[in-house]
């Protein structure tokens, strides 16, 4: 799996799993994905990617969190998938975001995620659901700092001891987004701090050579026997 979290998850909805299972994260491309300064351009923008849909989160963002950020002239942008004259959801969105006018932006489906996050101070996930959200990795590669709601692998991606890089809040206190989202965008010093923990988090966990042996190292282990995948429990993937 793609954590250690998502193990210990799914372990709660079988039961057993856990000594089955081991996790090998994913790749991010670091050449793509590299750390990049600040921006120096107004306005403060906080990022935040997916497809418009009920599990990504977008709502309730909307109506508990992007009006603290718009007083402080905070924009949110929002990147993904975004049709809301056939969707429903979207629609709702749209409408939760009028009041808000210019300082919120849906830019729907965006191709170039590296150029979006060196414009970005911070990447918000407001998710219900998800499994290791690929637009946070490529965050903490970027040297940008991720608020997240508790969904699978947040924890173990963004609140490392010693190498915080991010903060995690309660799934149902989206809320608690909004001053750290203020902080990280208005504290530029808190905000590298936080950013460069999430790039060497990223050289150690997410690089190519890396996950790929661990990848072989889960095959070898698969044509090898039990002995040999009793073993990968230590191995494949990292704490």
């Amino acid at each position: 799996m793609l954590s250690h979290d998502m193990v210990d998850r799914w372990n709660e909805i079988v039961p057993g799993l856990r000594a089955k299972a081991s996790a090998t994260y994913s790749v991010v491309d670091q050449e793509a994905f590299a750390p990049q300064p600040l921006s120096e351009d107004l306005p403060r923008v906080v990022l935040v990617s997916g497809v418009v849909s009920e599990k990504k989160g977008q709502l309730e963002y909307l109506t508990k969190v992007a009006p603290h950020l718009a007083q402080t002239d905070i924009e949110t942008w929002f990147v993904g998938d975004f049709d809301p004259e056939h969707d429903s959801y979207a629609r709702a969105c749209a409408e939760a975001a009028r009041p808000l006018g210019t300082k919120v932006r849906f830019l729907g489906y965006q191709a170039d995620m590296p150029a979006l996050l060196a414009r970005a101070h911070v990447l918000a996930v407001p998710s219900r659901y998800e499994g290791l959200m690929r637009s946070m990795i490529e965050a903490m590669s970027a040297g940008r700092p991720v608020v997240s709601t508790d969904v699978a692998s947040a924890n173990e991606m963004l609140s490392k001891p010693g190498a915080q890089a991010g903060m995690v809040v309660p799934i149902d206190e989206i809320e608690q987004m909004a001053p750290h989202l203020i902080r990280l965008t208005e504290d530029e010093d808190y905000n590298r701090q936080l950013g460069a923990a999430g790039a060497t988090l990223a050289r150690t966990y997410f690089d190519r050579a890396v996950v790929v042996e661990r990848y072989a190292a889960t095959y070898r282990a698969l044509i090898g026997g039990k002995s040999n995948a009793k073993a990968l429990q230590g191995t494949a993937g990292a704490h």
